[in-house]
């Protein structure tokens, strides 16, 4: 992995790792992290979302300052991320983790026993699972789209290993 990255683009999808990971790299780095979801509805539990254009311009503020960490799942509208990147981590774990983990963090949700920017419903449940089922139906257009960032792209496929993507 590039240690001299300042510039780290996370991706993957929901139940991936993305945010527990970026985290993490977000502390040993120094690096500032800013969630994507958030940049996208900055109003915690509420249905509003930022116009296109208006994330655009937190995200070219953000990419001013020379140093990030982003974090979220790809947004076709938001692909311009892939070129200001200096990384791009690909979370890539398994279907079932990934379905474990958005059930384990409802539950944990519901039990205020985790702290989320939306409302923990079922009907958000419902969604989290349509977007990663979403996610498997769309991966190899997603896989062809990374691979024109081959050399600056690391693909995680279990939660402690990192390799470069093949």
């Amino acid at each position: 992995m590039n240690s001299d990255a300042r510039k780290i683009l996370i991706t993957g999808s929901v139940g991936s790792g993305k945010s527990t990971f970026a985290r993490a790299l977000a502390e040993s780095t120094g690096l500032p992290l800013y969630e994507l979801d958030t940049i996208a509805h900055p109003i915690p539990k509420s249905d509003y979302a930022r116009p296109r254009d208006d994330q655009r311009s937190v995200l070219e503020r953000i990419d001013r300052k020379g140093q990030w960490i982003l974090e979220g799942s790809d947004r076709k509208y938001q692909r311009y991320l892939f070129d200001w990147a200096d990384l791009v981590i690909f979370m890539d774990t398994p279907l079932s983790l990934r379905k474990r983990r958005i059930a384990t963090r409802f539950l944990k949700q519901i039990l205020g026993l985790e702290k989320c920017g939306y409302r923990p419903t079922l009907k958000m449940l419902k969604k989290m699972f349509h977007w990663t089922k979403s996610f498997e139906e769309g991966r190899e257009e997603f896989v062809s789209f990374l691979s024109q960032f081959k050399p600056k792209v690391h693909h995680i496929k279990r939660s402690s290993t990192l390799s470069s993507q093949e």
